[in-house]
This record gives C-alpha cells, structure tokens and sequence, in this order.
C-alpha cells in the first residue's frame, strides 16, 4: 500500500506541476478511498496476540458551498482489531464540515476536516457479542489534486476518537487513524 501511495503521489506532483485544471467552484461530489487503519485504547495492554492494525474504505457525498467550504456524509470501514480471543470491528457513520485551501488555480488544494458522528463496535469472542454505538469526533487532513473537472485524486490521514464499554464493563478512550487515497467524482 505505501508503494502504491507513494506511486500515486510521485505521479501527482510531476504531472501537476505541468497542467492547470479549474476546478469547480460549487456542486456535488461523491468519493471512495481505500486505507490501512491503526486501532489505539487507552490501557490496551499489547503482545502476540493483539492486533491493531488492518484496512478500511471510505464512501462519501458532499456539496461544496464555495471554493474553500464544503459540508459532506461519510461512511467508513474502521477495520477489524484481535485482542486475544477477542474480536472487535468498528464502522463509522459521520457528518463534516470541510475547509478548503486552494493552490491558485493549479488544481491543487489541502483541506482540513472536523465532523461528528456515531461510531459502531461488534464485538465476538470468549462466549461474548454483541453491537455497542456510541457518539465519535473525527478530524482529517488531505492533499489533493484535480487533473480534470470531474475527477479529483486524494492522499490524507483521518482520525476518529470516542469512549467505549469494554467486555468488563469500564470506559476507555479509543481512537483509529487511517492514512488513505481516494478518487472523487465532481458533479
């Protein structure tokens, strides 16, 4: 995944630097990015048979207000954590604001996002399952490049954070990063 994300960057910046794209001031789009995520609990107490790494995918659908304001739904694959014997997957159902940082006109932008949402936990294993939702904050940060109105390509990191019930039954923080790229279609 890194080489293929570092591919794509590479591709991004040499072929950017030689065309200019107007990118659509207003309008809808819908996007998807495909991710490696990282799970983090506060006492979380790690060895062999603990495993917090795995992939995940976003699907998403906004509308952008003006050239440095968009507002956005997003459904996401948080991935799938072993804990020993435990199992626990974690989906995301969240609403952000997203501010823009265009580069001129070049094609390029940066923007930075901050959204709210529910995050779900199922969890199986030592004769244990069952669903847990709860209230999640997310925040990103994302370079992208649009090569022609229509499409837009992305590489960013998010991150979600919440307070969960483990199986014992006390609160921790919890949190999954996911570094990602995307493709996004601009109506």
């Amino acid at each position: 995944m890194r080489f293929i994300a570092a591919t794509i960057a590479v591709l991004m910046l040499t072929t950017g630097l030689a065309s200019a794209v107007e990118v659509k001031e207003k309008g809808a789009y819908m996007g998807a990015a495909l991710g490696s995520t990282e799970y983090d609990q506060d006492n979380l107490v790690t060895g062999p048979n603990v495993d917090e790494k795995d992939g995940g995918f976003q699907l998403w659908g906004g509308y952008k207000f003006f050239k440095w304001f968009a507002v956005e739904g997003r459904a996401s694959y948080l991935g799938e954590y072993t804990f020993g014997p435990v199992k626990s997957e974690y989906t995301a159902l969240t609403g952000h604001a997203v501010f823009i940082l265009p580069f001129g006109q070049s094609g390029w932008d940066i923007y930075g996002q901050l959204g709210l949402g529910l995050v779900n936990q199922n969890v199986s294993g030592l004769g244990a399952s069952g669903d847990d939702t709860g209230s999640t904050g997310t925040a990103g940060l994302v370079v992208r490049w649009t090569p022609a109105p229509a499409w837009t390509i992305s590489l960013g990191v998010d991150a979600w954070a919440w307070e969960l019930e483990t199986i014992s039954g006390s609160k921790v923080d919890a949190s999954v990063a996911m570094g990602r790229l995307g493709l996004q279609y601009n109506f």
